[in-house]
Parts: C-alpha cells; structure tokens; sequence
C-alpha cells in the first residue's frame, strides 16, 4: 500500500510528514512516502509530459487554446444553417418538425406515433404547396414566447415542438434543439432518442 493520496488528492502532512533538522529522525517510512508521492506524480505524468513545449504548464495552455479554438468552429458550425428540398403533402406548415416518408419526401413528425419519428428537421419555407425546404440544424427564428435556455423535444402533435419532454407510454423522447431566445431557437436534433 502507498502512502502517497495523489493523483486523487494532494499530499499533506499526514502522507508526508514534515521534518525538522536535527530533531526528526531519519527512517526508511520518511524517504519511501516522499519517493511515492514523486512516483505518484510520475506515474500521473509519464515520461516526456512537456513534450517540444519545454514545461506541462506550456503544453497544457496550448490544448486550452485548441479546445477553445475548436469551441468556436463548432459554434459557427451549429449556427450555419444547413438545408435540403423535399416533397410533402399540403398539410405540412411552414416551421413543422418533419420525418422522413420516403426518399425526398417528409411529412409532420410526432413522438407519439412510431411510424412518425424520429424528426429529421423543421421546415423553413414551401415554394409550392407540395414541396419544402427542411432545415437540418441552425438558428431559426420567428417565434414568440420562448424561455431562453429551454430545452426543445419533439411533441405528441404532428409538427410540433415543447419545452416539455414527452412522458407518454409509446413515446419518444427526442431533444431538437434548445432555445436562444424569446424569438430564436438553435435546432440540434439529437439521433439518440429515449422509447418511452
């Protein structure tokens, strides 16, 4: 057993006591609990962990800043809007969540009816009544009402959305999207989805 609490925790002076010159004698327990807490600390880091950065801290402020450069692509990567053309029956309205009916063809999208789900998108526009431009994820406005940060599912009416998962026996539970604001929401429909 070793007396080191790291990497779970930091070493104190119960795992490493302190010594005073000329009063803490010497023994093998004081030089094996300093020589686990370096292999501690070795075994956390592996060899070579500053890499060509010179010190960890260096390497470590560079992935911050890939991950905070990554962040900010994948931002603008959600809010882009992305959309494809799809036939449809005259009953699907302009912001309906819409489901896949066959190739290049939707209808309203409803998490109670299996054959229904799940949503692959929400319409954004009808250049003829049978026909529709589905978008796929991005911010899509036009709304009244909405709470800022709510999380969006897919209803138990044809088309529709809620604030409200879905709780119904034979439901599904699919996150589209969340809330910017009063009048904006950010679709991001999930593909994992929860059968209820």
């Amino acid at each position: 057993m070793g007396f080191s609490n790291y990497p779970t925790e930091i070493d104190n002076s119960t795992s490493i006591p302190i010594a005073t010159d000329l009063v803490t004698p010497i023994i093998a327990e004081s030089v094996n609990r300093i020589r686990d807490a370096v292999l501690a600390i070795q075994t956390e880091l592996g060899t070579d962990p500053s890499r060509a950065f010179g010190t960890v801290k260096a390497r470590l402020d560079d992935l911050n800043g890939l991950i905070a450069t990554l962040d900010e692509e994948l931002a603008r990567a959600v809010i882009a809007p992305v959309s494809g053309n799809y036939n449809c029956p005259t009953t699907v309205l302009i912001r309906d969540m819409v489901y896949l009916t066959a190739s290049d063809a939707i209808d309203g999208a409803n998490a109670s009816d299996a054959s229904k789900r799940p949503a692959i998108g929400m319409v954004m526009s009808k250049p003829t009544p049978t026909t529709a431009i589905v978008q796929y994820y991005g911010e899509v406005g036009g709304f009244t009402g909405l709470t800022s940060g709510d999380s969006l599912f897919l209803a138990e009416t044809d088309g529709q959305i809620t604030s409200t998962a879905p709780s119904a026996d034979g439901s599904m539970m699919q996150e589209i999207g969340v809330v910017k604001n009063a009048t904006t929401i950010v679709l991001m429909i999930s593909r994992k989805f929860i059968e209820l």
